[in-house]
């Protein structure tokens, strides 16, 4: 059952990745996240997601100062 969730969680993170306004790199980074959950290499892809975006988010404030 927790490998059914990775699924899905990895296939909602790989919409995310297409559907979001994220530049090349980004998008690159969270497509491999979502394909890795999807094929079960992670098991909590949401957590990694977190940490993943609120990094992105850091940069992206260190980047505007």
């Amino acid at each position: 059952m927790m490998d059914l969730l990775c699924c899905i969680d990895g296939l909602f993170i790989i919409v995310d990745a297409l559907t979001d306004n994220l530049g090349h790199d980004e998008w690159t980074n969270l497509a491999i996240v979502g394909i890795q959950a999807f094929l079960g290499d992670i098991r909590k892809p949401a957590a990694l997601l977190d940490t993943f975006l609120l990094d992105n988010e850091t940069s992206l404030k260190h980047e505007s100062t």
